[in-house]
């Protein structure tokens, strides 16, 4: 019988911890090596009555690997389908609020969304979503209700996404069918739609693989170089040397460009064209707000508002906020406001109350504020990301992996996708190796 192998996997977020669960479940000894915390940005913080993500707050029906994960880490029980809220969704038309669907659009954009969706046309390798939307819908559609979209996922340019790393199962249905209305009507039906969350945050996901996994297959260090001698693979911290059958790195793809720079140049010279949305993440509570209950607001880049948008959180996660406050969460910067991402924190403040005032006609207090920096916020899937990532993933020797939300549009369920992927690919070579040693 062969030996169990040990896997070093190098990030704890969700893809790290994907990673390790399920390999841990196959039968392989897993450490987990990262200088931050577990979990990654999906990360709650809790403070005096106000519970704070400070990353993603939630995903969809359709993340598969999400609710994969959370069956494998125990934690199924704990998925909620958000309530109503959720479902009243604003975007910011000619300078105001108005609730997203066809009172948001003017007669030319439904025109074209009722036209376009019977439209048919291929979707070239490559292919912009602004160029699908454009092509499909017309321009004013792709620039206005369309960007709104875009930034609200990315914080980037529909013509800065790829449109078949995107929305890959549309991509694939419409490539099939032709039109959007048949590629839409050709969809399976999974569980019932919606928006999903943990019910007390995404924390819960590093909690349950601490307790899953155990406390000990976690080391707070930084890693400086990942190598190979005749004897197999070694990680270098600053404390201590780990010898390892396969290394799986679940990183930004900066960080993992840096890893693989001497090992696998070519990998590392892809991983370096991987562009990041930088953010500022401002979390708020007010006594006062005047915006109306739901998910939230965003704007197209063509209304020119001084923010990207904001989340109405405590309406969507019911007891997120203090006694007699509401919680938000807005968001500045992304690729075409970059700059933003770096404002302090009185420049923060200032902007809530000035577009608070704007979309409501009313001042709001902002009791309290906390604002997080991201500058690797989001991996944006260029045009051209699909040939990419399946080139830098070509060039990887047997047992080395790489796993992380850049392996596909950039969210979660896209980072727990490759965890479990890059896991079974090494375990398949541990046991092609056992094979032939036998």
């Amino acid at each position: 019988m062969s030996t169990a192998p040990t896997i070093v996997i190098i990030g704890a977020g969700i893809a790290g911890i994907a990673a390790a669960v399920r390999l841990n479940s196959l039968g392989a000894t897993v450490r987990i090596i990262d200088p931050e915390p577990a979990g990654g940005k999906a990360h709650t913080l809790v403070r005096d009555g106000w519970r704070i993500e400070v990353g993603p707050h939630s995903f969809t029906s359709r993340a598969e690997s999400m609710f994969e994960l959370a069956s494998e880490l125990g934690i199924g029980d704990k998925v909620i389908k958000l309530g109503a809220a959720a479902s009243n969704r604003y975007i910011v038309s000619r300078g105001r609020l108005v609730k997203a669907g066809p009172m948001a659009l003017s007669l030319a954009e439904i025109w074209g969304v009722a036209s376009g969706m019977f439209r048919r046309g291929d979707v070239p390798a490559g292919m912009s979503v602004r160029e699908f939307l454009a092509g499909r819908f017309g321009e004013a559609f792709a620039d206005g209700p369309g960007d709104a979209m875009l930034t609200g996922i990315w914080a980037a340019s529909p013509a800065e996404v790829e449109m078949e790393t995107a929305f890959p199962a549309l991509t694939a249905a419409v490539r099939a069918h032709g039109s959007v209305f048949a590629a839409v009507r050709s969809l399976p039906k999974g569980r019932p739609s919606g928006t999903y969350a943990f019910d007390e945050g995404m924390g819960a996901i590093a909690e349950a693989a601490r307790a899953k996994l155990g406390a000990g297959s976690f080391m707070t260090e930084e890693v400086g170089r990942i190598r190979r001698d005749q004897a197999g693979w070694l990680v270098e911290t600053r404390e201590k040397l780990q010898r390892a059958d396969g290394i799986l790195v679940a990183t930004h793809a900066p960080t993992a460009a840096r890893l693989l720079a001497d090992l696998v140049p070519d990998a590392a010279d892809g991983l370096t064209g991987i562009r990041y949305s930088p953010l500022a993440v401002a979390h708020w509570i007010a006594p006062d707000a005047a915006f109306p209950r739901g998910f939230g607001w965003l704007s197209p880049f063509r209304e020119a508002r001084p923010m990207l948008g904001t989340l109405f959180s405590s309406d969507i996660f019911p007891g997120r906020a203090p006694a007699g406050m509401r919680a938000f969460t807005s968001m500045f910067g992304g690729t075409r406001r970059p700059d933003d991402a770096t404002l302090d924190a009185q420049a923060i403040t200032q902007r809530l109350k000035d577009e608070h005032r704007a979309l409501t006609g009313k001042e709001v207090t902002v009791a309290d504020l906390q604002v997080m920096r991201h500058p690797r916020a989001v991996p944006i899937p260029e045009p051209g990301h699909a040939r990419r990532v399946e080139a830098i993933l070509g060039t990887l020797p047997p047992g080395l992996a790489l796993a992380g939300a850049w392996c596909g549009c950039g969210a979660m369920n896209d980072a727990a996708a490759a965890g479990f992927v890059a896991a079974d690919r090494l375990w398949r070579e541990h046991a092609n190796r056992s094979e032939n040693v036998a």
